[in-house]
């Protein structure tokens, strides 16, 4: 067989891997928005705690910001834990509380023995938020599908 004949074989198994490669594109969006959406949360909360004083908000961010890029990398800039916290607000009610306080624990989750485990969002959930997003991502220009 040479190797730049195309046959059946080759087009079904090429097929095949572009699927995939397109199913997990998707699947990391997905998982990207959730996360995102997640993390405003987390700092809305926080600042309520903190009665959402601007010298506290910026600070905490300023914070938050420096220790996630220093972790993670770049793409935890002040701005866009601003976005996300906008994000929240925004879609604040993209869940109902069940399903929000469901996420979390399934996002991070304790083992019997003690250890903190990461599990996957449940495809209902993941179902839901993209079922909602098409306003976000017109106002904030995501460009990534569901």
């Amino acid at each position: 067989m040479s190797g730049t004949k195309k046959t059946p074989l080759y087009e079904r198994i090429r097929q095949i891997l572009e699927s995939a490669r397109s199913s997990v594109a998707r699947t990391v969006n997905t998982t990207q928005v959730i996360a995102n959406w997640l993390i405003g949360r987390e700092i809305v909360e926080e600042e309520q705690k903190g009665k959402r004083r601007a010298e506290y908000a910026e600070q905490l961010l300023l914070d938050l910001s420096a220790r996630l890029i220093a972790d993670y990398g770049r793409g935890y800039s002040v701005d866009n834990l601003e976005f996300f916290r906008r994000f929240f607000l925004e879609y604040s009610s993209l869940l109902g509380s069940e399903k929000s306080d469901a996420l979390r624990r399934i996002s991070t989750t304790a083992t019997p023995s003690g250890r903190t485990s990461r599990r996957r969002f449940s495809p209902a959930a993941i179902n839901y938020i993209c079922q909602r997003r098409q306003n976000f991502k017109r106002n904030y220009g995501v460009s990534s599908d569901c």
